[in-house]
């Protein structure tokens, strides 16, 4: 959490400064709020890696670029239709529309 107009390089961090506690119990309570309202749970990324088989490189992330040997892409369920960002987890895309 930054103060963008008395620190607009943002090399200040006010998430744990005295006087913000508040602000940020706020903010923490509106994004718990929305995740919970689109139905994600917000797990540490290697569970998401794992869950979608991903292949960790060496470097500790998934290669890509021109030396990846393999292109990734999640391993979906097949009962788990994919879905647009903005629809929440579980949302049954709107076949007419759906590209």
């Amino acid at each position: 959490m930054y103060d963008d107009e008395k620190d607009p390089n943002q090399t200040r961090n006010l998430v744990d400064a005295d006087g913000f506690a508040q602000v940020t119990q706020e903010t923490d309570n509106l994004l718990q709020s929305q995740l919970k309202r689109i139905g994600d749970d917000f797990r540490p990324g290697a569970d998401y890696l794992a869950e979608w088989g991903y292949q960790i490189g060496a470097h500790g992330s998934v290669p890509y670029g021109p030396s990846a040997t393999n292109v990734q892409a999640p391993h979906r369920r097949a009962s788990e239709p994919h879905r647009r960002a903005s629809e929440p987890q579980g949302a049954v895309p709107d076949k007419k529309n759906s590209p």
